[in-house]
């Protein structure tokens, strides 16, 4: 005779192997909450990353998912800092771990680019600029110095990196190949409006944004240091031009105003 499923009595053994079933559920429901943490924490990671390399991104197209994988997987168990993760990037483009530039030689210098970008840009300072004159006496040039902005970088680099970020930015393409040409680039926020701007610069004008930031000095030492490498055969000339520079870089607030100096800060020839 047929027994009915229905009418069966007898105990079927639990699925879950004796284990009472409300126990399974609060394990699957850690499980499945860790779960959705890492992969949460994954995407923001994945997400940060494309906004602060908005440009390398959009260099490497389609290869960009796996190098960004690639990346956190190499970096984020090393980290002591979370705000940090992203800082590495150009260092593992540059090392064997990235295969992408050997297509694109330049993306480490990129790469540090923006990251610099964003670092200035989230730097909490307040910019002033403060009153500029222009020194007139010896006494103004040897107990002043010019101030830089405090929110600003110096960058050298082999590539000519403001060109690539440009063309990327309005979705050029690149030629086939870039060829390497040192640039020197000053990245920093304008005092007024806190936007962020960037400035090529030439060797000579590097060397002086170079020295104000590395320590105090006198216009002066600016003065005894540059001259020699403005090739201008008057020793007046040359430092009305050098006095001139440091007109301009004032008024594009990469310096902002003079700074008395405590002595004459002579520099080494």
């Amino acid at each position: 005779m047929a027994t009915s499923f229905h009418s069966d009595k007898r105990k079927w053994p639990k699925p879950t192997g004796g284990i009472e079933p409300a126990l399974v559920a609060s394990v699957a429901g850690e499980s499945l909450r860790s779960e959705l943490k890492d992969n949460l924490r994954q995407f923001h990671h994945k997400f940060v990353m494309s906004t602060v390399y908005p440009l390398t991104r959009r260099q490497l197209g389609g290869q960009w998912r796996a190098l960004v994988t690639s990346y956190l997987s190499v970096e984020l168990p090393h980290l002591e800092s979370f705000q940090k993760f992203g800082s590495s990037l150009s260092l593992f483009l540059a090392g064997d771990g990235a295969g992408p530039t050997a297509s694109y030689p330049h993306l480490a210098e990129l790469a540090e680019f923006e990251w610099t970008c964003f670092e200035i840009q989230k730097r909490q300072l307040e910019v002033k600029a403060k009153g500029y004159t222009s020194p007139r006496t010896t006494a103004e040039l040897n107990s002043l110095g010019p101030a830089a902005n405090p929110a600003m970088a110096l960058r050298s680099y082999t590539f000519p990196i403001p060109a690539i970020a440009n063309r990327l930015r309005r979705k050029i393409g690149l030629p086939e190949k870039v060829r390497p040409e040192t640039t020197h680039l000053v990245i920093f926020k304008h005092p007024e409006n806190s936007r962020l701007e960037t400035l090529e610069l030439s060797g000579i004008v590097a060397r002086i944004v170079s020295s104000v930031l590395d320590k105090p000095v006198s216009y002066t030492g600016l003065i005894e240091m540059t001259a020699p490498l403005c090739r201008q055969p008057d020793t007046v000339e040359a430092i009305v031009s050098i006095l001139e520079l440091v007109d301009k870089l004032q008024n594009v607030h990469v310096f902002v105003g003079s700074k008395a100096i405590s002595s004459p800060a002579r520099l080494p020839k």
